[in-house]
């Protein structure tokens, strides 16, 4: 097994049967599995029996497979999406939508990733107009106050949209780049303001 998803279903399933010996007699290849009950249904088989003098393979697109894993197992090899690379993200999204299982909330978290540094180039755009800012006007102090506010600010915005956008079933790439597009319109309107000041405390001192 390669990876283990949420409610169970899995990705790239090896299954092994030994006789009693302990020899090997055949063997299950599956790129899909998922739990129905008491068993699996594993999805695009490929079975191999190992047989004397060659070996007989047959190929499914669908095959039940009755044995079971106990959910403690499942527990301690399953990978929360947040915690998934963006590829296996992405396959993990391929194999929901080929099953039409909802999967909104992944595809919300696989774009948040993919803009992840986008969200840090804002970030860093909004904090310019506090770092440029003049001495006289306020504190180090209060800026890192600002700072600390404006980084609450956006937490809380992101994850009220986000709530939103999942209720309201709005498109997933659009609920991860508003929070982005609010705080660069932010951001670009307090550097237009602060390089507006800039400009009339230097056309004030030239008089």
């Amino acid at each position: 097994m390669q990876a283990l998803y949420p409610n169970g279903y899995a990705r790239d399933i090896e299954i092994f049967q030994l006789d009693q010996s302990g020899k090997l007699v055949a063997t299950l290849r599956a790129a899909h599995a998922v739990p129905i009950g008491q068993g699996w249904e594993l999805q695009q088989v490929e079975q191999s029996i190992i047989a004397s003098p060659a070996v007989a393979t047959r190929y499914f697109e669908r095959l039940i497979y009755e044995g079971r894993l106990s959910p403690e197992l499942l527990q301690v090899l399953m990978i929360e999406p947040r915690k998934m690379s963006s590829m296996d993200l992405q396959a993990y999204l391929s194999f929901l939508d080929e099953n039409r299982l909802d999967s909104r909330v992944e595809k919300l978290i696989f774009w948040k990733k993919i803009l992840a540094p986008l969200t840090i180039v804002i970030m860093c755009l909004l904090a310019l107009p506090f770092v440029l800012g003049s001495q006289r006007q306020s504190s180090g102090g209060q800026r890192l106050l600002i700072g600390i506010l404006l980084g609450l600010a956006f937490v809380v915005a992101d994850r009220l949209l986000t709530q939103l956008g999942i209720q309201l079933a709005f498109n997933s790439l659009v609920v991860a780049l508003l929070p982005n597009l609010l705080f660069l319109s932010l951001a670009i309107f307090l550097l237009i303001k602060k390089q507006s000041h800039s400009v009339g405390l230097f056309a004030g001192r030239q008089r």
